[in-house]
């Protein structure tokens, strides 16, 4: 008879949406200024959001003026002390009609100044970002705010110019503060999520006991080979699989699939895994499929991006992985594809690649499916592939 039952207590999430700064001193040197001194907020116990920061902006550096050219986009980025950003990335989409797009992407030069070529036709920005190293090997990538406030679309022949500043603090717009304010996209700055979970004591947070000494030998041999290809024996070997030897052999023919037969790039299969995992809420999957990343070298820059609540605007994709990750997002959430979505991804991959893609989805959906209803959190094994690979 099994004794260890879950059971949850209570669960609640906080999202404190702490519009401050991404730079040392930056935010004190603005309350300095200000003399803004301490806030003290009261939370309720059924407060899901505290916006600490208001509908507060800083004043907008000054730039100097440019005149538009013809079939191009132009302009500068600052941060709010008027100091130049190197290395923005600045990207621009076109369209001749039917919802096609061509896109073109730009890169600030040491001036913070951009200019480039865009595509014909009715034109808009449709990202601007800025990232900065942070922590033991960690990228903070970061949305760019309008010097004017606003983005407006134009035809290529006019041409176009626009000023970027990297806030600290502020809202993204009004519009997005009075529909979405709960988000933390619509701030500038930073977030914290505050979450817990209370069970009883000794609980288990899976629903069913693992299998520590299966009696299978061939399990046995499973349980070895797991133990220096990840650093542990994975909890769904012992939960899963050692119930039903069959799913093992199932999963090995996916793995053969994914990593034998199958011509997508290795950082493209992960990120449809890990994508598709993220959506579906899946901890382990997202889990391993990180580790994966951080032992094949790809790094993890684009996986952490996938939490964004808007990803068109993460300037760490391309628009070929814009175009499936858009594809998966839509059917993951919609169970269905629009003409123009299907569209958009013919533009990029050949149809047998489009098959690989779904099919990959498709087996994402199936260990999320038996992973998650079953409570199997992370294993921490991208922590695992980090430390092994400093070694």
């Amino acid at each position: 008879m099994q004794t260890n039952s879950y059971k949850a207590l209570y669960q609640k999430s906080l999202a404190i949406l702490l519009c401050t700064t991404l730079f040392s001193g930056c935010l004190v040197s603005a309350f300095k200024k200000k003399n803004v001194g301490t806030k003290n907020f009261k939370v309720e116990k059924n407060t899901e959001y505290l916006n600490v920061m208001g509908n507060e902006m800083p004043a907008m550096p000054k730039f100097s003026s440019l005149s538009p050219k013809s079939g191009k986009v132009r302009g500068y980025v600052k941060d709010i002390y008027g100091n130049p950003l190197k290395g923005a990335h600045i990207g621009v989409r076109s369209s001749l009609g039917g919802g096609y797009y061509s896109g073109a992407q730009g890169e600030t030069d040491r001036n913070g100044y951009y200019e480039f070529l865009v595509p014909q036709g009715v034109a808009h920005y449709y990202n601007a970002g800025y990232s900065i190293d942070y922590g033991d090997g960690g990228i903070a990538a970061m949305g760019l705010h309008p010097a004017d406030g606003k983005l407006e679309s134009f035809a290529t022949p006019d041409g176009a110019v626009e000023n970027f500043v990297l806030l600290s603090y502020g809202i993204t717009s009004r519009e997005n503060l009075s529909e979405s304010p709960r988000l933390g996209s619509t701030y500038y700055g930073g977030s914290i999520f505050i979450s817990y979970r209370a069970s009883e004591d000794g609980d288990a947070h899976v629903r069913l006991e693992p299998i520590e000494n299966p009696s299978n030998p061939l399990l046995k041999i499973a349980y070895w080979v797991s133990k220096p290809l990840f650093g542990k024996v994975l909890t769904p070997l012992k939960i899963i699989y050692s119930r039903k030897l069959p799913l093992l052999w199932f999963s090995m023919k996916i793995a053969k699939f994914e990593e034998k037969q199958n011509s997508l790039s290795p950082d493209l299969r992960l990120l449809i895994k890990t994508a598709t995992a993220t959506q579906n809420g899946c901890r382990f999957c997202r889990d391993i499929a990180l580790a994966q990343a951080v032992k094949k070298k790809i790094g993890t820059e684009k996986f952490t991006a996938l939490l964004s609540d808007d990803i068109s605007k993460q300037t760490v994709f391309s628009d070929k992985e814009l175009a499936m990750l858009d594809l998966l997002r839509e059917y993951n959430e919609k169970k269905n594809v629009s003409d123009k979505t299907f569209a958009n991804l013919r533009k990029h991959f050949n149809e047998t690649e489009i098959i690989e893609i779904l099919a990959l989805n498709a087996f994402e959906h199936f260990y999320n499916a038996l992973t998650i209803p079953l409570q199997i959190e992370s294993d921490g094994l991208q922590q695992i592939a980090n430390e092994k690979s400093n070694w």
